[in-house]
C-alpha cells in the first residue's frame, strides 16, 4: 500500500542513491515520526473501548519552555523542542 507510514526506500550496498531516493527516505521518515507522535497523543476514549477520541495539542518533554532571561529587560529564552497543534482543518493521508 503506498503511503504508509511504515515504508521505506531501500538503498542497496554499494548502489549510489540519487538525490530523489534521499528524498523520499527523509519524506517516508517525517511521515513515520508524525504517525507515531499523532498516537501517542490521541487519547482513547474510554477503558474499554479501544477506539481512539479526538487528538489533542502538547508537547514533549520541555519543547518550547520559555523560561525568563533577564527579569530587568523583560527578555525570555524558548527552550527548543517538540510540539503539536491539532488544527482540524490540516489533513493527513494515512
Amino acid at each position: 500500500m503506498a503511503d504508509n507510514p511504515f515504508d521505506r526506500t531501500v538503498i542497496n550496498v554499494r548502489e549510489r542513491p540519487i538525490s530523489s531516493d534521499i528524498n523520499q527516505a527523509q519524506s517516508q521518515i517525517d511521515r513515520t515520526l508524525r504517525f507515531y507522535l499523532q498516537e501517542m497523543l490521541r487519547p482513547r476514549s474510554s477503558a474499554t473501548n479501544e477506539q481512539p477520541g479526538p487528538p489533542v495539542s502538547g508537547f514533549f518533554g520541555n519543547g518550547f519552555a520559555v523560561r525568563e532571561d533577564s527579569p530587568a529587560g523583560l527578555f525570555v529564552v524558548v527552550g527548543a523542542g517538540l510540539g503539536f497543534y491539532d488544527d482540524a482543518s490540516d489533513t493527513l493521508a494515512r
